[in-house]
């Protein structure tokens, strides 16, 4: 489990990224990053795939000079809006040479905000 929360605030875009730590990754390596709600960032996930509260989009960046490759995994406005407030637990699947490995999760708490929701 995540020991440490990350704030979300309601209306803003949830940004964050995945090094990537080994060689043969790039743009076509098969990844998936989902959330799911949980009470605490110490409370194991729902088991049921059902339970996934939103899927985060990736976008591959490669390496350039000495700034490691990675993802820029990020969560659109429009889904802090549509979701309860509280703890989320995100973690990604990736596959690489027919295996699949899960990251450690990261605990995101969406919380309100005083202009959450409003145009810019």
């Amino acid at each position: 489990m995540a020991d440490e929360y990350h704030t979300w605030r309601r209306g803003a875009t949830l940004t964050s990224s995945l090094s990537v730590s080994t060689d043969g990754v790039d743009e076509n390596t098969p990844i998936y990053v989902a959330a799911k709600k949980v009470r605490s960032a110490s409370t194991p996930p729902p088991e049921q795939a059902e339970d996934v509260a939103f899927v985060l989009d990736t976008v591959f960046i490669p390496a350039t000079g000495e700034i490691p490759a990675r993802w820029k995994v990020t969560a659109p406005v429009s889904t802090s809006l549509t979701l309860e407030l509280g703890v989320y637990l995100i973690d990604a699947a990736i596959e690489l040479n027919g295996e699949v490995t899960i990251t450690a999760s990261m605990a995101v708490q969406l919380v309100e905000s005083v202009t959450g929701g409003i145009p810019v």
